[in-house]
């Protein structure tokens, strides 16, 4: 049974969704974003991932160019974690965002959840960037390609 979260995008970063986006983000990251990253992401593309009482429990943060979609950060509170939110937000970049048909994303070394879900979503790890983050560990660089849809299907 799917869970009850609602993905929705948001227009601006108010600042209610900065704290909810901050609380998440501390809660999730030994070297978190700062304010000033999240409002600048805002620019670009943050979803949510809500609690049918309008909570927030997860956000992606992404780039979005063309025919590319750079996802740049994506988070989910430990306590709602193991519930298909991490899936349902990257499943929203990937069917939302029609016109991107190609997806980058990096993702710590040691995050094996993370991992194993990128590339059940059909990721592919294409290289690595060492020291990528604050504590010295290395990133892995992830891809996908969409397959062109057929017209009529």
């Amino acid at each position: 049974m799917r869970n009850s979260i609602v993905i929705r995008p948001v227009e601006a970063v108010s600042r209610n969704t900065l704290k909810q986006l901050l609380k998440i983000e501390h809660a999730c990251f030994p070297d978190p974003w700062s304010p000033a990253m999240f409002t600048v992401s805002g620019t670009e593309g943050i979803i949510l991932a809500e609690n049918p009482d309008g909570t927030a429990v997860g956000f992606a943060c992404f780039q979005y160019f063309l025919n590319e979609c750079h996802i740049l950060n994506i988070a989910v509170l430990p306590e709602f974690r193991k519930q298909g939110i991490g899936q349902q937000l990257m499943e929203w970049m990937l069917t939302e965002l029609k016109n991107a048909q190609e997806f980058y994303l990096e993702v710590r070394e040691n995050n094996r959840a993370a991992i194993s879900l990128y590339q059940a979503l059909g990721f592919q790890p294409i290289g690595k960037r060492r020291s990528y983050y604050q504590d010295g560990e290395t990133a892995i660089v992830m891809h996908k390609k969409k397959k062109p849809e057929l017209f009529g299907q």
